[in-house]
């Protein structure tokens, strides 16, 4: 009886055992398919969302620009930026995209008030536009690291 009573036992604990087992792999598991559908999610957000701003970013192209940007454009562009961080996309960031943001506004604020009395519809030129233009693709750099649209395929 004893040995009936043990083996019972044994295959009591071994089952709660297993059964505690199965539970933590499936709660792990199904973590782990939210946590990748989110990723995919939020990619896809980020993709829409950093295009649009990007795409602001044609007045300060570092190839094929029409013409150097103004202070006015130049004041457009921040414009435009606020209005997308504070309408869809400012929720969007990373924080490795954001500081790299905030430094460009930064920038382009500074440039837009040391314009001071010049007339607004003066190119801005030289250093500064380099600064600029520089800063800029830093933002486009950093946003194309959070979705990764300059990597190749990770999958084999």
């Amino acid at each position: 009886m004893n040995e009936i009573l043990q083996n019972a036992l044994t295959g009591l604990i071994s089952g709660a055992i297993a059964a505690l087992f199965t539970a933590v792999l499936f709660r792990s598991r199904i973590r782990q398919e939210l946590l990748v559908e989110y990723d995919k999610d939020l990619r896809k957000l980020r993709i829409t969302q950093y295009a649009k701003l990007y795409s602001n970013f044609v007045v300060i192209a570092r190839y094929s620009r029409e013409r150097d940007p103004t202070y006015q454009d130049l004041k457009n562009l921040a414009g435009q930026m606020r209005d997308w961080f504070f309408g869809e996309g400012g929720l969007c960031l990373s924080e490795q995209s954001r500081p790299v943001y905030f430094e460009f506004k930064k920038l382009l604020d500074a440039t837009v008030t040391s314009a001071g009395t010049v007339d607004m519809n003066t190119p801005v030129k030289g250093d500064r536009l380099r600064e600029i233009v520089d800063a800029g693709s830093k933002v486009g750099a950093a946003l194309a690291a959070d979705v990764g649209t300059r990597k190749s395929a990770l999958l084999f």
